[in-house]
């Protein structure tokens, strides 16, 4: 199976989605802006036409991310932020570097799934109502940056229980 993809070669399609989520493929269900698209934590499955940061290169738990402030057109994050002991460092920094009204394209495995049960490596559960909790609760704000998000698409998705995965975008306001 192909492991590198490019943005444009890939159709809105079930399987094609389902693909996403196993090969970090890209759909094209979400509008980028103009400016560089951020694939996050791609390892060896980078995709075509993004920028990737990595591990040991940029430090997701508190290192910046190597851009200026609204300068991204586009954020992905394949099947990374479960990796991420505390996730919000990430999303300010998203936050910062993305222009406004662009995307930040989020796929983890549900956190009571047998996809993310199974690795050791994961380090931080996803439900469907994280996002919702997370941007609407004002204990977040407290001592931090407020993140400048609004809630796009949030959905479940899986071809069967055991790899339930959370799909969602999250749209700088």
């Amino acid at each position: 199976m192909n492991s590198t993809w490019h943005l444009t070669d890939i159709e809105w399609n079930p399987v094609g989605f389902a693909q996403m989520g196993l090969d970090r493929v890209l759909p094209d269900w979400a509008p980028f802006g103009d400016g560089p698209i951020l694939n996050l934590g791609p390892g060896n499955k980078p995709v075509i036409g993004t920028v990737g940061l990595d591990y040991p290169d940029w430090d997701a738990e508190k290192g910046v991310i190597p851009y200026s402030a609204d300068r991204v057109g586009g954020v992905i994050a394949t099947h990374f932020m479960e990796h991420i002991a505390n996730p919000l460092n990430v999303l300010q920094e998203v936050g910062r570097v993305l222009k406004p009204g662009c995307p930040f394209n989020i796929l983890v495995p549900h956190g009571q799934s047998l996809s993310y049960l199974q690795d050791l490596d994961h380090k931080t559960p996803f439900v469907i109502d994280t996002w919702k909790n997370l941007l609407d609760n004002p204990y977040y704000a407290k001592g931090k940056n407020e993140l400048p998000f609004r809630l796009g698409a949030n959905f479940l998705f899986g071809v069967k229980e055991e790899n339930l995965a959370v799909v969602t975008q999250l749209i700088k306001v």
